[in-house]
């Protein structure tokens, strides 16, 4: 293994372009990276359900490993048109935002480690835990106006939670996420995206931009064809480019303009075992290891593949303090 002769972060600011030279290894989330969820925000409850601010219902579901919106309980909002009287948006000025970011940050290295705020909910998101998928596509084409007002809306309200985390906590990256994806292709058309979706994440990374800090557009699933337009947002890495994605030729397409945040085992299978995770894990350091610009994360995306992580965690660390040595 490499010995490091710089810090964690001064490696990553040399992935991110932010400091000359090549890096020495490969980052790894989690490593050279805190991420970190406000106190002050309150996207989802605590585990195993409850409520969120918006009075969104969610429950923690162990199969996929994370909260789904609870479909037995009634959606906040019913119709489009309500939204004004129905989204209660909360005040952040109310917010003791110094308290907050004092108890966040109590363990954080900035001198050696990079700040990531974890920024849960995008716009999108919001709408359909709001009113469900189903209805918030039927929305998309019956009221475009109204959904854009309330995409406008909520954008307005996580432009000012940045502002608010900008001031207080200083971060490096903002992991934002916003789901365009499914499993087999795109959640929405190119179009649609473009009208209803671009407007607000191209505000969203000027926001971000502004505090000198990094954008990191999330999207689990397909995410192929929107990846010209998030580059022309502004979004600085995507994360976390999943399996079915064409890893190969995203690379060569991208790989001098974007950074990759690629998440390990990415298979998604309960078939995985621990060589396959560990083939997995040369094969996306071996495909986007030549950017330089690549960063590297634990993701597992279901329960079974949970017995997992720490073999795809020990051939990570290994391979990529190895890979740029060679």
């Amino acid at each position: 293994m490499t010995t490091a002769v710089i810090s964690e972060r001064e490696n990553a600011d040399r992935v991110f372009g932010r400091a000359q030279g090549d890096p020495l290894w490969i980052p790894i989330v989690g490593i050279y990276n805190d991420l970190v969820f406000s106190s002050a925000l309150h996207e989802r409850p605590a585990p195993p359900e409850g409520k969120d601010w918006a009075g969104c219902n969610w429950v923690w579901d162990e199969t996929c490993l994370g909260f789904a919106p609870n479909l037995h309980m009634p959606m906040v909002l019913e119709d489009i048109c309500d939204w004004r009287e129905v989204v209660p948006f909360p005040d952040l000025d109310a917010i003791d935002w110094a308290a907050a970011a004092e108890k966040d940050l109590a363990e954080h290295d900035h001198e050696n480690k990079y700040l990531c705020m974890f920024m849960e909910t995008g716009p999108w998101e919001r709408v359909h835990a709001l009113m469900g998928m189903e209805q918030a596509f039927v929305a998309l084409y019956e009221e475009p106006d109204e959904v854009k007002a309330l995409l406008e809306a909520i954008t307005d309200y996580k432009i000012a939670a940045i502002d608010k985390l900008g001031e207080y906590y200083h971060p490096d990256q903002y992991f934002f996420q916003d789901d365009l994806g499914t499993a087999s292709g795109p959640m929405m058309s190119l179009e649609m995206y473009r009208e209803f979706l671009k407007p607000c994440h191209r505000r969203v990374a000027e926001a971000i931009h502004a505090q000198g800090a990094l954008y990191i557009h999330h999207s689990c699933g397909w995410m192929d064809s929107f990846i010209d337009d998030l580059i022309d947002v502004g979004v600085d890495s995507i994360n976390p480019l999943q399996a079915m994605n064409d890893w190969e030729g995203v690379a060569k397409r991208y790989g001098d303009v974007l950074h990759f945040d690629v998440g390990v085992p990415g298979t998604d299978s309960e078939r995985n075992t621990e060589a396959d995770v560990r083939a997995t894990v040369h094969r996306i350091i071996d495909t986007f290891g030549p950017t330089k610009h690549l960063t590297t994360m634990n993701f597992p995306t279901n329960a079974a593949t949970l017995n997992l992580v720490d073999a795809a965690m020990d051939e990570l660390i290994t391979y990529s303090h190895q890979y740029y040595a060679n």
